[in-house]
């Protein structure tokens, strides 16, 4: 009789572990706000972007690709006078702020023309989101 509770009590155990899902942690927005991106910042977020990404193995690309969104948060140029004056105060010190364009790994290209602009950067390596995006921030080289 022990045996058969022991049986139904581990069979129990084993049910609810396979059941139990963790929580999917909540991802905030890491931009603060967007501006439209200059050429120079587009240009050096390109090659940032593909540089980094040609630094990964195969396999690490192979998985990339394969993910939900293959996408790397680079960081680009500081802002430029003409985009401070767009932002109207939006950040308290934009001279410290950092300007991020997403690059796709499936495109090779830049998404868009928006520049996200960032206070304070997410962990490297990490999935964040942006805008409508969600993507491993990668900074710079």
């Amino acid at each position: 009789m022990k045996a058969t509770v022991r049986a139904f009590l581990l069979a129990g155990a084993i049910l609810m572990a396979g059941c139990a899902t963790p929580e999917k942690p909540v991802v905030v927005d890491s931009a603060v706000t967007t501006v439209t991106a200059s050429a120079e910042q587009l240009l050096l977020g390109k090659h940032r972007g593909a540089s980094i990404y040609e630094r990964w193995s195969e396999e690490k690309r192979t998985q990339f690709l394969k993910s939900t969104s293959p996408q790397l948060a680079v960081k680009t140029l500081g802002l430029n006078p003409e985009q401070v004056a767009s932002l109207g105060g939006k950040i308290p010190a934009p001279e410290t702020a950092l300007c991020v364009v997403i690059w796709d790994a499936k495109t090779a290209k830049i998404v868009g023309m928006d520049g996200y602009i960032v206070v304070t950067p997410p962990a490297k390596g990490v999935p964040a989101r942006f805008g409508p995006h969600t993507a491993i921030y990668v900074g710079s080289l």
